[in-house]
């Protein structure tokens, strides 16, 4: 179910703007929490969808720990995509400066 779930981060209610709130996948896996980190973090390892990495790094910041935390600043630190590595050290700040960021 996780793997599914994760397949379909970037599926969206058909809406065009463009809120996470519209990401019903990305909202059940942030509902799942820790069981699903280790899909998310292979999720931004391994995926090239760009929409899809942020979605998964959006709810590694929702769900939190420690875990989270370090996938998203080694994520920071790998990734090449500028606009990407700008929005991991963003959700990185928001991890930082409060107990969960909102989705």
């Amino acid at each position: 179910m996780i793997d599914d779930l994760i397949e379909c981060l970037d599926c969206n209610t058909g809406c065009s703007a463009y809120r996470q709130i519209l990401f019903p996948a990305t909202r059940a896996i942030i509902r799942i929490g820790d069981q699903a980190i280790p899909a998310l973090s292979r999720a931004i390892e391994e995926d090239r969808i760009k929409l899809k990495i942020y979605l998964a790094a959006v709810a590694l910041s929702q769900i939190g720990g420690e875990k989270a935390l370090a996938i998203l600043e080694r994520a920071a630190r790998r990734e090449k995509d500028k606009e990407l590595a700008i929005d991991f050290r963003n959700l990185l700040k928001n991890l930082n400066n409060s107990n969960k960021p909102k989705l």
